[in-house]
C-alpha cells in the first residue's frame, strides 16, 4: 500500500517536473532544497496566484451582480451566499497585494507605511475574511436544515431582518477573533548598505512575550479548526437528514 502511494507520488513528480520549462526542470533536479523552494515559490506567486486571483475576481463579481440584480434570488438563504460572496472578494482583492510583495518581477517600495500594512493588518483581513466565509457556509447549512427539517417550526424565525443580523454578527465576530494577528508582528527598520538607505519590513515580534504568542496562535488556529469543525458536523447532519427524510 505504502510502496503505491509512494510511486504514484514520485511519478506525479517526474510529471510535473517534465512539463516544465527546462531551466525550471533542470534546476528542479540538480539543485538543493533550498533552490527547489525558491522555483516553486517563483511559479506559485508570479503563476498560479495571480491566475487564481483573477478566476476569483471575476466569478465573485458576476455572482454578486447576478445576486442583488435578480428578483428571484432575494430569499433568506440567499442572503448568506450573497455575503459570502463578498467575503470572497474581499479575500482575492486583498491577495493582490501579498502576491505583489511575494513576487520577484514587480518591485514593490519597502515604505514604513507597506511594513505596518504587512505587520498589523494584512493577517488580522485576509484570515478574517477566510473565516468570515467558512462561517457563513455554516450558517447557510443550518439554514437549508431548519427550511427542510423543520419548515413550519422556524418559518417566523427565518427572516431577511434574522439573516441580516446573523450575517453581521458573523463579520464582526471573526475579526474580533483574529485581533491577536495585529501584535504577532512589528515594523523592522534595515539599512541598505549599497543605496545607503532606510527600508522597512514586516518581521517577527522578538520583544512580545511567549505568553503573547502562544495565545495568538491558539486563538486564531482555535478559531479556524472551530469554523472548519462546525461545517463539516452541520453538512454532515444536514445531509443525514435530508437522507433519512427523502
Amino acid at each position: 500500500m505504502n510502496t503505491t502511494i509512494y510511486g504514484t507520488a514520485v511519478s506525479m513528480a517526474a510529471d510535473a517536473t517534465a512539463m516544465m520549462p527546462n531551466d525550471a526542470a533542470t534546476a528542479l533536479t540538480s539543485s538543493g532544497p533550498d533552490e527547489r523552494i525558491k522555483t516553486l515559490n517563483f511559479y506559485s506567486y508570479t503563476f498560479i496566484m495571480p491566475i487564481i486571483c483573477l478566476f476569483g475576481l471575476v466569478g465573485n463579481s458576476l455572482n454578486l451582480v447576478v445576486l442583488w440584480r435578480s428578483k428571484s434570488l432575494q430569499t433568506v438563504s440567499y442572503i448568506y451566499i450573497r455575503w459570502m460572496a463578498v467575503a470572497d472578494l474581499f479575500v482575492m482583492t486583498l491577495m493582490i497585494p501579498f502576491v505583489l510583495i511575494k513576487t520577484p518581477i514587480v518591485h514593490m517600495p519597502a515604505t514604513v507605511h507597506m511594513a505596518r500594512y504587512q505587520a498589523h493588518i494584512q493577517l488580522l483581513v485576509i484570515n478574517g475574511f477566510i473565516s468570515i466565509s467558512n462561517i457563513l457556509v455554516v450558517a447557510l447549512a443550518l439554514d437549508r436544515w431548519l427550511a427542510i427539517c423543520h419548515a413550519t417550526k422556524t418559518q417566523s424565525m427565518r427572516t431577511h431582518s434574522s439573516a441580516r443580523k446573523v450575517v453581521v454578527f458573523i463579520y464582526i465576530g471573526a475579526f474580533v477573533l483574529h485581533i491577536p494577528y495585529i501584535f504577532y508582528r512589528q515594523v523592522q527598520p534595515q539599512m541598505e548598505m549599497e543605496s545607503n538607505e532606510t527600508t522597512y519590513r514586516a518581521g517577527f515580534n522578538q520583544e512580545a512575550s511567549i505568553y503573547t504568542h502562544a495565545r495568538t496562535r491558539s486563538s486564531t488556529k482555535g478559531s479556524e479548526y472551530i469554523a472548519h469543525a462546525e461545517k463539516a458536523l452541520l453538512t454532515a447532519n444536514t445531509t443525514t437528514n435530508l437522507v433519512l427524510r427523502f
